[in-house]
């Protein structure tokens, strides 16, 4: 594995464990959306990963906008990866 494909995997990693513990709401629905990627393919590209942590980022950004429009505060913390 290359080494940008394996920096891609760990912030995807770290990225879903912060939503995890932060957002139990949004990390309940990230596991009901499908991933775009083609069936054709032998295997997942370093593209595909990095569109996907694209995705996660913004889902974070929105949830966090959202939670805080709804709830009126700001426990959300933004996040340096983000």
């Amino acid at each position: 594995m290359n080494d940008k494909r394996t920096k891609l995997i760990q912030e995807i990693f770290n990225l879903t464990t912060i939503i995890q513990k932060t957002c139990p709401e949004l990390y309940k629905n990230l596991s009901e959306t499908p991933l775009f990627i083609s069936y054709e393919e032998k295997e997942i590209k370093t593209e595909d990963y990095r569109k996907y942590l694209d995705f996660l980022k913004n889902q974070l950004k929105e949830f966090s906008k959202t939670y805080r429009k709804t709830k009126g505060v700001n426990s959300i913390k933004t996040y340096k990866i983000l």
